[in-house]
């Protein structure tokens, strides 16, 4: 999978970071489309990073994929860092592009 995390100091301006202490962002969905989105925010040196998911939408497949209605973020990179996983925030706002991919429990 390429890099494609931002990579943002928290340390003050002027100031050493030191202890690798950024804050990235890490999109695995949603990008350049509509729909699908789910971004994780990680915090942490890069070995040792907690995540925050935000969204977890899906997009609906067009002519180009037949038989597929529904296509869903690839969470993959998610499988390895389960014990890293501080929570979830959903949705953003209450659509399917942002919250579509989460499954509710009976009421």
């Amino acid at each position: 999978m390429p890099d494609l995390t931002f990579k943002g100091a928290i340390h003050g301006f002027g100031q050493e970071n030191n202890n690798n202490n950024d804050i990235v962002f890490l999109p695995l969905g949603g990008v350049g489309e509509i729909g699908m989105n789910l971004g994780l925010y990680g915090y942490g040196p890069e070995d040792d990073r907690t995540w925050l998911i935000v969204d977890c939408g899906v997009s609906f497949a067009g002519p180009e994929l037949p038989g597929i209605d529904v296509v869903v973020p690839d969470i993959k990179f998610l499988e390895d860092e389960v014990d890293n996983i501080a929570g979830m925030v959903i949705p953003t706002h209450m659509k399917t592009i942002t919250a579509g991919s989460c499954i509710c429990g009976p009421s």
